[in-house]
C-alpha cells in the first residue's frame, strides 16, 4: 500500500490550507524544509507501532573482522541473515549484551558464519567472527529522506490519505507560526490526521499474523563449532 504525491503538489496543497496561495513570503524552499520535517514526524508515527512499512534489504560482504558497517541510511534493524545460496540462509538473533563474552570465554571468537550479532555504535558486531566473503543480507527501517534535497516532481509516499493531510496540516502549523499567525484551527487538524494515521497502522499491525517462530534451536541452524556456543 503506498499513496503518493509529487512534492509541488504537497507545497500546493500547503498554500491553499494555510490561504496562501498568492503570498511568497514563505518560498517553496521553506515548505520544502516544512514538509521535511513533518515527514520526519510521518516516519516516526507509522515506524513506532512496529508496522513494517518503511524497510529496506542490503547485502554486505564480510571482510574478515567481526564488525559490518552499517547502512548509511538506516534507522534500525528488522532481521540480519546469512546469505548462503539462493535455497540456503539463515537468521542471526540479537544477543543481549550479557552475552557478549559467551563467544570469547568458551573459545568461540572465529568461527565458520555468525550465529549472532549486536547494534554497536554505527556498526553490526558479529558473533563469532565470521571468515571473509560472506554475504549478510540487512532487512532495516530507514531513515526518512531530506526532503530539501529533493527535486519538485520527487514523489513522497504519505502512506494513507491521512498521512497526507498530517503532512499538510502539520506544514501549515510551522508556516503560520513563522508568519506570526494563528495556527490553532491548522493544529488541531494535524492532530486528528495523526491520531487517524497511527490507528491505521495499529489496525494494520494488529490484523498481521503471528506466530511462534522456532528457530536457532539445533545443528542445523546453529553447528557447533567446539566448545565455543554457551
Amino acid at each position: 500500500m503506498a499513496r503518493r504525491f509529487q512534492l509541488d503538489e504537497l507545497i500546493d496543497r500547503c498554500k491553499h490550507q494555510a490561504d496562501m496561495e498568492n503570498d511568497d513570503s514563505v518560498p517553496d524552499t521553506v515548505w520544502k524544509r516544512f514538509l521535511s520535517m513533518q515527514y520526519e514526524d510521518l516516519f516516526g508515527v507509522v515506524a513506532e507501532t512496529g508496522l513494517r512499512y518503511f524497510e529496506r534489504i542490503t547485502q554486505i560482504v564480510s571482510d574478515g573482522t567481526d564488525n559490518l558497517d552499517e547502512p548509511l541510511d538506516m534507522l534500525s534493524v528488522v532481521g540480519l541473515d546469512l546469505i548462503v545460496s539462493a535455497t540456503e540462509r539463515y537468521s542471526l538473533y540479537e544477543i543481549m549484551s550479557q552475552e557478549r563474552n559467551a563467544f570469547v570465554s568458551s573459545g568461540g571468537l572465529n568461527g565458520h558464519r555468525a550465529v549472532a550479532y549486536a547494534l554497536v555504535d554505527d556498526e553490526i558486531r558479529l558473533y563469532p567472527t565470521p571468515p571473509a566473503g560472506q554475504t549478510y543480507e540487512v532487512l532495516y527501517v530507514y531513515q526518512p529522506p531530506d526532503l530539501t534535497l529533493e527535486d519538485d516532481d520527487f514523489l513522497v509516499d504519505v502512506v494513507t490519505p491521512d498521512g497526507a493531510a498530517f503532512m499538510v496540516w502539520g506544514a501549515c502549523v510551522r508556516a503560520r507560526i513563522k508568519q506570526e499567525r494563528d495556527p490553532s484551527l491548522h493544529r488541531v487538524e494535524r492532530e486528528e490526521a495523526r491520531v487517524r494515521l497511527q490507528s491505521w497502522a495499529v489496525n494494520r499491525l494488529m490484523n498481521s499474523p503471528r506466530r511462534v517462530v522456532a528457530e536457532g534451536f539445533g545443528d542445523q541452524q546453529f553447528p557447533r563449532d567446539g566448545d565455543w556456543w554457551p
